[in-house]
C-alpha cells in the first residue's frame, strides 16, 4: 500500500509504502483466526436489524474455490476473496453461479450467457453481472454493499460495508460488537488503507487504540519522510476519494 505525501510549496509528491512488515514492526501482531471457513455464531435477539441480517451471512457463508467464499441476504449473493479483500455481488433472480475446475462464471438465466467472474482474482463491474461495491458508503467513502428499499418487500435500505461484512465472515462473533454507531470496538485498517479490506489488514480494537495507532503510523511517516527529503512542517497527507478507487 501506498501512502502520498504532498508539499504544496515545493509542488512535491512523495509516495511512501506502509507494508504489512512495517506495520508489524511498529504495531500489534496481526493474529488469523483458526478456521476461516467456520461459521458458528450465536445470533442474540436484542441485536440490531443489521447484527442479525450480518450474523446470518455468516452462517449462509460457503467455501467456493481458494480463498474465496459465497454467502447471501435477499436478492444478492456475496461472492468475498479473504486473499485481496475484494468483495462482488450478484442478483440471484437473474444470474447463477458455476464453478468450472478453480474458475468462477456468471450465468443469465433467460439469455444463457455465462462470463468470468474469478480465475484468481475476482472480475468485478459497474453492470449487472458481479458487481462492484459502491463507494459512497458514508463519509469516508468506504466500499459497500446497498440493498435498496422495495414497496412490499423491504422497508428500508440497508447498507453494510465491506470491511464489516468480512470481518464477521472471517472473524465471527466478535465482530458484532464493532458494527453500529454506539458499538464497544472498532474495525481499523492496520496500514492506513481504508480500501484494503484482506482480512489480515484489519483488526478489532477500542477507540481509544484505535486512535492510538493512527496517530502512531503517522508520526512514523512523517519521521521516514523527514529523514529522507528534510523538514514537512507544511506537507499534508493525500486521502483516497471514492473516484480513485
Amino acid at each position: 500500500m501506498i501512502k502520498k505525501y504532498i508539499i504544496p510549496d515545493q509542488g512535491i509528491i512523495i509516495d511512501i509504502p506502509v507494508t504489512d512488515e512495517f506495520v508489524s514492526q511498529n504495531w500489534r501482531k496481526w493474529e488469523p483466526v483458526l478456521d476461516e471457513a467456520a461459521t458458528d455464531i450465536d445470533i442474540n435477539e436484542e441485536w440490531s436489524q443489521k447484527r442479525k441480517i450480518l450474523a446470518t451471512m455468516r452462517k449462509r457463508k460457503q467455501h467456493v474455490v481458494d480463498r474465496v467464499y459465497s454467502t447471501y441476504h435477499d436478492e444478492f449473493t456475496i461472492l468475498v476473496d479473504f486473499k485481496t479483500g475484494k468483495v462482488g455481488h450478484f442478483n440471484s433472480h437473474d444470474f447463477r453461479m458455476e464453478l468450472r475446475g478453480n474458475k468462477i462464471f456468471l450465468r443469465h438465466i433467460n439469455s444463457l450467457k455465462s462470463k468470468l467472474v474469478y480465475d484468481g482474482d475476482l472480475h468485478t463491474t459497474s453492470g449487472s453481472w458481479l458487481m462492484s461495491s459502491s463507494a459512497r458508503l458514508g463519509c469516508k467513502h468506504y466500499l459497500g454493499i446497498e440493498w435498496v428499499k422495495k414497496k412490499g418487500f423491504r422497508s428500508k435500505s440497508l447498507y453494510v460495508k465491506d470491511h464489516q461484512l468480512i470481518s464477521v465472515l472471517y472473524f465471527g462473533e466478535q465482530a458484532i460488537s464493532a458494527i453500529g454507531k454506539k458499538s464497544k470496538l472498532e474495525i481499523n485498517h492496520r496500514n492506513l488503507d481504508h480500501y484494503d479490506n484482506r482480512p489480515d489488514n484489519l483488526e478489532l480494537i477500542t477507540k481509544k487504540e484505535n486512535s492510538a495507532h493512527s496517530f502512531l503510523m503517522y508520526r512514523l511517516l512523517e519521521e521516514k519522510i523527514s529523514e529522507l527529503f528534510g523538514l514537512i512542517d507544511t506537507g499534508v497527507w493525500l486521502h483516497k476519494t471514492r473516484f480513485e478507487v
